[in-house]
């Protein structure tokens, strides 16, 4: 912690250690809340505080205060150590209720807690006190679930069952207030044993009944021994019939193996005689498509030079018309013109 912040934390201790002391609530609140202060010599200075307080300390020895408990859990999860040791030495002082408030704390720390407290535990079952002895007893207890201690040689038990009816309404409530039905499990013991041996003669009663039906039951065993015996040799015969019908089976198994494997073979070679009459039925196909394309070319080209020739032909005729229709006009002309020059009177 910061030396300023520790200072300061200190000057507010002091604080309400003097409001404490003028009877201010709150300020008795706020000093018993630093007994569980992180920083030790604050949590020692407010403890020492509390003690020399009549109003404080009022306050941290009623068990019915919020405070108390707030003090003793804060305590006990700073150091736990350190709140068994304090309670300890606390289980000694002659104030009853310091005692009560060291047996709050070592409830508190069951779990820290060893085997060797039960000697300091059933002491205090003799307290004058009664809270100081009901508190003992229940802590006797619950740290009996965690320890091997043997409570037979101690009054613990008696002095909670006691404690059910108690006019103190604090120490009723620790004995109602066993956790886990701890006490009520202790007080069934009693009649739980009762129960018990009435089970046991029971259990005897059947013991017995058991064995007559265990002798009957070995004498129907040893006839259903025989019955056994006789249905053991008919099953042999059975296996021996059944070892008969696997060997035939297992011919049957390999002649139908036998003959699978034929039909496999047989499908095998009519597959590939398939696949080569279908290859050369493409194969025709193929040849047919070329030559129905081949001969549609050459009907193509055929119809093209028949156009072609037409073509030509038409031309020839007319240029050569042409040409002879001129040649005839020619002549005819010329005739003409010799007519006109040999005989001048046909012209007249």
């Amino acid at each position: 912690m910061n030396p300023e912040k520790a200072d300061a934390s200190l000057v507010r201790l002091r604080g309400w250690d003097f409001l404490a002391r003028t009877g201010d609530k709150k300020s008795i609140l706020s000093l018993l809340d630093a007994i569980g202060d992180e920083h030790p010599d604050h949590a020692r200075y407010s403890l020492d505080a509390v003690f020399k307080n009549p109003l404080a300390y009022q306050e941290l020895m009623d068990p019915q205060s919020l405070a108390r408990i707030r003090v003793i859990h804060r305590f006990s999860e700073k150091d736990p150590e350190q709140a068994i040791r304090f309670s300890l030495d606390s289980l000694i002082q002659e104030d009853p209720q310091l005692r009560l408030l060291a047996l709050d704390v070592l409830d508190c720390n069951i779990a820290y807690l060893d085997q060797g407290i039960e000697i300091a535990l059933k002491r205090m079952l003799f307290d004058p006190s009664e809270r100081v002895r009901v508190k003992s007893s229940r802590l006797l207890i619950l740290l009996s679930n965690y320890e091997a201690i043997d409570l037979t040689d101690s009054p613990a038990i008696g002095i909670l069952e006691a404690a059910l009816d108690s006019e103190d309404a604090y120490c009723r409530q620790m004995a109602f207030g066993m956790p886990a039905s701890i006490f009520y499990k202790i007080k069934n013991v009693k009649s739980t044993i009762e129960q018990l041996s009435e089970e046991v003669q029971n259990k005897d009663e059947k013991l017995r009944t058991i064995q007559e039906e265990v002798q009957q039951l070995r004498t129907s065993l040893r006839s259903q021994d025989k019955q056994r015996k006789s249905y053991e040799m008919l099953l042999e015969n059975i296996e021996h019939a059944n070892g008969l019908l696997r060997e035939q089976m297992d011919k049957y198994s390999q002649v139908l193996q036998d003959k699978e494997n034929t039909l496999f073979q047989e499908r095998q070679e009519k597959n590939a005689l398939l696949q080569s009459l279908l290859r050369e039925r493409k194969a025709r196909a193929s040849e047919v498509e070329h030559a129905r394309s081949l001969y549609e070319q050459l009907v193509a080209d055929f119809q093209q030079r028949e156009d072609k020739f037409r073509h030509n032909v038409y031309d020839f005729y007319s240029k050569f018309r042409d040409v002879f229709k001129a040649m005839i006009e020619e002549k005819e002309e010329l005739l003409r013109e010799l007519y006109r020059q040999t005989s001048p009177d046909w012209e007249e």
